[in-house]
């Protein structure tokens, strides 16, 4: 003989309500006759003012069971309300949180890096408000600041461009413009400007006999009067058009 338990029982067994038990097995498409749920109708499932009062304001801080415990329901029936109120617990803790998240930027992170950016290094600005020199490169990125230092202006790049036309060397060029040679050479590669001579067809012819020859490329670039890097990219470059 098949055994059937009340209704009440099963809530009890679970930790659950009568009510959400019910609901559940009716759910499932189990019958269940009503003489077994007799206790429902005397169940106390109306939320009153203060219930509710009481659970926005303990949702930002506590958790379902607790909050449920408290109360005197169940779980379900405390997330039910929540559904039916409208409220999310995790859009309510996220917007709510006490303590912000180290990786989390202050408008005052923000006014401090508006403030310092091109002046001081990302290292410093990190140093200064607790974030890493990436972090502050990736937010500087975000919000369009340029954290370059002693930047070029629209004069200084026209003055560079012309003086590397005149075919002058580099430490002249920084000495004009007040910057390093280095400086000066990597803006030129930077922008696309070379102030290398143009490479005659005599030049060319040389470069790939000393290659076929064996000559390493210190020894084509002596020759030549070119450097390394220069002879290098310039055989790679022109290799498919010669060898047709």
């Amino acid at each position: 003989m098949v055994q059937f338990e009340r209704v009440d029982k099963i809530a009890e067994r679970l930790g659950r309500s009568p009510r959400a038990c019910y609901d559940k097995l009716k759910a499932l498409g189990v019958k269940i006759r009503k003489v077994r749920t007799l206790d429902l109708k005397h169940h106390n499932t109306t939320w009153t003012d203060e219930e509710v009062a009481y659970l926005k304001k303990e949702i930002k801080k506590k958790t379902i069971a607790q909050i449920a415990e408290e109360l005197g329901r169940s779980v379900s029936s405390v997330g039910c309300k929540l559904s039916t109120e409208g409220i999310s617990v995790r859009k309510t803790r996220r917007y709510l949180r006490t303590a912000p998240r180290p990786s989390d930027w202050s408008w005052e992170d923000v006014d401090y890096l508006k403030a310092h950016a091109g002046r001081k290094t990302s290292m410093e600005i990190g140093e200064a408000i607790g974030k890493t020199a990436r972090a502050v490169k990736i937010k500087a990125t975000r919000l369009g600041i340029s954290l370059q230092q002693n930047a070029w202006s629209d004069e200084e790049l026209e003055r560079l461009t012309e003086m590397v036309g005149q075919k002058l060397k580099w430490g002249v060029i920084g000495k004009k413009l007040k910057r390093t040679p280095e400086a000066v050479r990597a803006k030129a590669s930077y922008i696309m400007v070379t102030n290398s001579p143009a490479w005659s067809k005599s030049e060319l012819d040389k470069l790939f006999q000393l290659k076929s020859e064996g000559h390493t490329w210190a020894q084509i670039a002596k020759a030549l009067g070119r450097s390394k890097s220069s002879v290098n990219k310039k055989y790679w470059r022109s290799l498919p058009s010669s060898l047709d």
